[in-house]
């Protein structure tokens, strides 16, 4: 399974957004006291956007057939591909952390600890990743893309 989560991480490596993602992730706990929503979609948005990246990646490739015939079994998989996104969700909260700290060293930001804040992205990322790693692994991945891009439609 360490070597899926591994597949993940080396996969999205290259994309050069994760890295201002992570970056951004620094100034969202700063962001709390202003904006709640804001500062909690910038703490889930590395995660997510990896999941969909990795996802891409692998329809893009055709590596649905090199890991059906992996001896992992499909929750191994689905698994992996949960972890990973802890992974960078875990990485992401250190570095709002990070930066929380620095600011409360220089006198700014919320004089709170930021672990609520990561409780809520934690929650928050679980139920968005849940949703599209569900329809991912039940529809394939245009039906994932499907499922997290459409509109809800108005009821008239």
């Amino acid at each position: 399974m360490f070597g899926l989560v591994l597949k993940d991480i080396l996969l999205i490596r290259r994309e050069r957004t994760v890295v201002l993602m992570m970056g951004v992730s620094v100034i969202s706990y700063a962001l709390l006291s202003s904006s709640p929503a804001l500062a909690v979609l910038i703490g889930v948005l590395p995660a997510y956007a990896m999941t969909g990246w990795s996802g891409a990646f692998d329809y893009k490739y055709r590596a649905d057939s090199f890991l059906n015939s992996l001896p992992a079994s499909r929750s191994a998989v689905v698994g992996a591909r949960y972890l990973s996104a802890l992974a960078v969700w875990a990485a992401s909260m250190a570095l709002a952390c990070a930066g929380w700290g620095a600011a409360r060293l220089v006198g700014i930001g919320p004089v709170s600890a930021p672990l609520g804040f990561a409780a809520t992205t934690l929650g928050t990322g679980s139920v968005l990743l849940g949703v599209y790693l569900g329809s991912y692994y039940l529809f394939g991945y245009q039906g994932a893309r499907w499922v997290s891009t459409e509109p809800v439609p108005k009821v008239v």
